[in-house]
């Protein structure tokens, strides 16, 4: 079989995105039947909706051992081809494809869902998995062959620069390097040291850093401890075993031993109260499914 090309993963992660858009654009509750509402359409949402983890990289469909596809992912990143996040537990991260065209298609999502009669207000969808069918399939159609015009050549990129708002600084990776998105990467205690403070220093020359947030290293005291955190950091070992199970499955690195499932479960939950506050148990859930979404087709093969 022929080596894969760059382009043929980056379609293949693009593929992922549009897959999993239509769930992950809603938020599932517990209940009686399917209870789902929409998610805002925010920065936040569309990031933690069109990223996807190196975990659950399987889910790309690549002929590639987990060691090749990780290496590939890495060499894309180092590239500009690939944008990723801080390493979580197991060395782990999130990742995606830069610049706005996965606004584009979450906007889009967003629309179709609503179509469909979803809203931000929870509600009983009987016919929530006929509804994700119906716009996975829309979105393919319409964004599943779009130009992923990622070689990040600056000379190609001349004429985009130019077209771009005066406020918006340009970047070979097509993304917005506007106040908005410098005050983002000031306000991540956890990201890249180097960008945070070079954002800071950016803020502070613009007089806007009163407000940033410190670095991790450099706060003085703990979040005050609150229920959400209460339940992470009390969970017991036996609990964290299944979540563990999941996150292997998904490609984590976790030691068969009490005391590291737990760890690495807490740890996993921490990250998720971190990007998402009190709706950490919705994005659990929903990387959860998509975790076991994706094991599905091994199982089917097995049996």
């Amino acid at each position: 079989m022929s080596k894969l090309t760059d382009s043929f993963i980056l379609r293949a992660v693009w593929y992922a995105v549009l897959k999993k858009l239509p769930v992950a654009v809603t938020q599932n509750y517990f209940g009686d039947g399917r209870i789902v509402g929409l998610c805002p359409n925010e920065q936040s949402w569309m990031r933690s909706s069109t990223q996807i983890c190196t975990s659950s990289r399987k889910s790309l469909g690549l002929t590639l051992s987990e060691g090749q596809s990780m290496i590939r992912i890495k060499k894309l990143i180092a590239a500009g081809r690939l944008v990723r996040e801080s390493a979580l537990s197991g060395g782990t991260f999130y990742f995606w494809l830069p610049g706005n065209i996965n606004q584009a298609a979450f906007e889009r999502c967003l629309q179709l869902m609503h179509d469909e009669g979803l809203t931000e207000k929870a509600a009983t969808i009987a016919n929530y998995d006929e509804i994700v069918k119906r716009v996975r399939e829309k979105l393919m159609a319409e964004f599943g062959e779009i130009e992923l015009s990622a070689d990040l050549e600056i000379s190609g990129k001349t004429e985009q620069a130019k077209s771009l708002p005066q406020d918006t600084g340009f970047r070979p990776d097509g993304g917005d390097i506007g106040t908005g998105r410098i005050r983002e990467i000031a306000n991540n205690p956890y990201g890249d040291e180097e960008k945070w403070r070079m954002a800071k220093l950016l803020l502070r020359f613009m007089g806007e850093d009163k407000d940033c947030l410190p670095r991790a290293a450099e706060a003085v005291t703990l979040a005050p401890l609150n229920d959400d955190l209460i339940e992470i950091l009390g969970r017991p070992n036996f609990l964290c075993s299944p979540i563990a199970e999941c996150l292997r499955i998904g490609g984590a690195d976790i030691m068969r031993k009490a005391e590291h499932e737990q760890a690495a479960a807490i740890h996993w939950m921490l990250n998720l109260y971190l990007t998402h506050g009190s709706e950490w148990r919705s994005a659990a859930h929903a990387e959860l499914q998509l975790i076991d979404a994706s094991n599905q087709p091994a199982q089917e093969a097995a049996q």
